[in-house]
């Protein structure tokens, strides 16, 4: 998986593309942590380039969530297709996680 990452407006976007791997999970939580340390109000996570999240994916999105909490900033995802979407849904139901449009995160956080 390629990671990278801007800041913007103090919010912090991991652009991410390609499929998560073994390795990825440890190189993500690493960046957010040095991410976290800019003090962004929002970190979000810039799916428009995933085609697909498997269990690999979701652990590191998890850790990233507990790493943002942690900070006390807020934990965005947008640009996901609709496949990844769904899962992505599924698994941040109970943890109050916007899944948005590329167009909405634009509109709320970058406008």
């Amino acid at each position: 998986m390629d990671i990278r990452h801007s800041l913007k407006n103090r919010v912090a976007i991991l652009h991410l593309s390609g499929q998560f791997g073994y390795s990825d999970e440890k190189r993500l939580a690493d960046i957010t942590e040095s991410l976290v340390k800019e003090t962004p109000s929002v970190i979000a996570i810039d799916a428009t380039k995933v085609d697909y999240v498997n269990s690999i994916g979701v652990a590191a999105l998890f850790g990233i969530l507990k790493i943002v909490d942690e900070a006390g900033a807020e934990f965005v995802i947008f640009g996901a297709n609709a496949n990844t979407t769904v899962i992505l849904e599924k698994v941040f139901e109970n943890d109050f996680v916007p899944i948005l449009s590329e167009e909405e995160f634009n509109k709320k956080y970058l406008s």
